[in-house]
């Protein structure tokens, strides 16, 4: 699994512009699998946070991506997806977005 550090900044606000401006891009460019799953979409994003939250804005480019599920608690594992995992440094837990 490849690490990569990604500094997130403190902002007051988490409205879109707010976060396209002052948050912090990251790309996601790891496939697990390339044998198995050797085409991957262009996915990037920004992420910052704020006193109470961690906001996370994706852009995902891809060929025959899937979205049918659009209600919390849906068959999400129909649909097309992509991770990252979060983990502060020098912390064992971590999180999966």
């Amino acid at each position: 699994m490849v690490k990569n550090i990604l500094r997130v900044p403190l902002l007051e606000q988490a409205d879109e512009k707010t976060l396209e401006l002052g948050g912090a891009r990251f790309d996601v460019s790891t496939v697990n699998w390339p044998e198995e799953f050797p085409y991957a979409p262009i996915c990037a994003g920004r992420m910052a946070r704020t006193a109470d939250s961690l906001p996370v804005s994706w852009r995902v480019s891809g060929l025959d991506l899937t979205v049918r599920n659009t209600e919390d608690g849906g068959t999400i594992w129909e649909d097309s997806c992509c991770e990252i995992f979060l983990q502060d440094p020098g912390c064992d837990k971590y999180y999966n977005i």
